[in-house]
C-alpha cells in the first residue's frame, strides 16, 4: 500500500516540477523578449570617430608632445565614458601622485614606454600592455626614454574633457592661490595625500 502512494505523490512532484519549469520558461521567454526589445531600441546615436577629426585638447602648463583627442565624450555617451586617444609627451611625470574618488581610468599602452606605480607597486607598461585604475586608488606615471608614450584612455564616468577645459579657464590669479587650487583639484576630482604619496626613484 506504500508503494502505491509514493509512486502517485512521486508523479505528481514530477508533473508540478513539469508545471513550474513550463511557467518560468514563458515567463523568462517574455522577460527576454522585453529586454531585446528595450535593448534595440537606442538611446542616444552611435558614434563613429576617424583619427584626427577632432582638434586636440591642450591642457594649460602641458610639456610640449602632449595630446590629447577626444574619441567619445561624456555627452556622446551619456555621461558613461570618455575615451581619449592621449600622449604623454617625454618628460612626462604625475609622482608624488593622486587618487579620484569618484571615477576609474584605464590606459592601453599603443607605443612607447611608461613606468607606473599604484599603491606602492611599480610597473613597466610597453606597447599592448594595459592599467586600470580603480577609484580611490593612489597612482602616478613617467614616461621612460627618448620617446612620447601614446595612450588609448578609459575615463569612467565620463568628465575629463570638462576639466580640461575647466583647468584651461583658470585665471593666473587662481593659478597662484593654493587654497583655490586645493579646492579646485577636489571639485574636478583630483585628491592629493602627503602618507601615499609615491617616489619612483626610491628602490
Amino acid at each position: 500500500m506504500f508503494k502505491p502512494a509514493l509512486k502517485i505523490f512521486r508523479k505528481l512532484m514530477y508533473m508540478t516540477f513539469a508545471i513550474v519549469a513550463i511557467a518560468s520558461s514563458q515567463t523568462f521567454a517574455q522577460q527576454s523578449g522585453q529586454g531585446i526589445e528595450l535593448a534595440s531600441q537606442a538611446t542616444a546615436p552611435h558614434v563613429y570617430h576617424k583619427q584626427g577629426s577632432t582638434e586636440p585638447l591642450v591642457r594649460d602648463g602641458s610639456l610640449p608632445g602632449e595630446r590629447i583627442e577626444v574619441k567619445l565624450n561624456a555627452y556622446q555617451s551619456e555621461g558613461r565614458y570618455t575615451i581619449m586617444d592621449f600622449t604623454f609627451p617625454i618628460g612626462s611625470d604625475s609622482s608624488p601622485g593622486h587618487y579620484h574618488a569618484l571615477h576609474s581610468e584605464t590606459y592601453i599602452i599603443i607605443s612607447g614606454r611608461m613606468e607606473w606605480m599604484v599603491e606602492g607597486e611599480k610597473q613597466i607598461l610597453e606597447a599592448g600592455d594595459l592599467i586600470y585604475v580603480p577609484p580611490n586608488t593612489y597612482h602616478s606615471a613617467r614616461t621612460l626614454g627618448n620617446e612620447h608614450a601614446r595612450t588609448m584612455m578609459i575615463f569612467d564616468p565620463g568628465g575629463f574633457e570638462a576639466d580640461v577645459y575647466a583647468r584651461n579657464a583658470l585665471t593666473e590669479e587662481q593659478k597662484n592661490d593654493p587654497e583655490f587650487m586645493a579646492s579646485f583639484f577636489r571639485s574636478i576630482d583630483y585628491h592629493f595625500d602627503p602618507a601615499r604619496a609615491h617616489d619612483h626613484d626610491a628602490e
